[in-house]
Parts: C-alpha cells; sequence; structure tokens
C-alpha cells in the first residue's frame, strides 16, 4: 500500500515582481546624465561619509545616498502597458459597468 503526497508551497507575501520598479539605467548612457550622477554620488561620498567610522552606517549612508541621486537623476523606468488592447475607453466602460452594479 502507497500513498503519493503532493505539497505546494505557498508563496509568502513578497512583493510582485510586477511591484518592483527599476532604475532607468538607459538615461546614464547620455553624457550629461552619466555626469551628473557622477557628480551626485560623489558629493555624497565626500561630505557624508568621511565623518562615519562604523562600516554598517557608512554602507547605510552610501546607499541612502546613491538611492537619492538615482531617484532624483534617472528616475524609475516606465513599463510598457502589458495589454495594448485594454486602453482608457476600455477602462472608462469597465468603470461604468461596475457602478450600474453598486
Amino acid at each position: 500500500m502507497g500513498a503519493k503526497i503532493r505539497l505546494k508551497i505557498k508563496r509568502s507575501d513578497q512583493t510582485k515582481k510586477s511591484e518592483i520598479k527599476k532604475w532607468d539605467i538607459g538615461k546614464l548612457n547620455k553624457k550629461e546624465v552619466k555626469e551628473e550622477f557622477i557628480r551626485e554620488v560623489t558629493d555624497v561620498q565626500n561630505t557624508h561619509l568621511e565623518e562615519v567610522e562604523d562600516i554598517n552606517e557608512m554602507w547605510n549612508k552610501a546607499k541612502k545616498g546613491i538611492s537619492e541621486a538615482a531617484g532624483k537623476i534617472i528616475g524609475k523606468e516606465e513599463r510598457p502597458q502589458r495589454n495594448s488592447w485594454f486602453d482608457e475607453e476600455c477602462h472608462i466602460l469597465l468603470e461604468e459597468s461596475l457602478q450600474q452594479n453598486d
């Protein structure tokens, strides 16, 4: 007598890949944007990191500075619309349909 057991691992409450926005690093191919980003990161490095002696605090400040510079200069990548057929007109019709059902 034998039995088969199938287990399915439940996905934890992690952020979905679609929720994670990436930096738009394609903008760094432009010389002006690249130089501005380098200048901003260098400023963070020169001003905030020299006074810190703890390595963990230094890492956190460097990470925060780079993230702020990236957000300010290059921004997040815009994802293309997934369903090209679902446009603004479809969205309006869906909203109207949902309001009528309430």
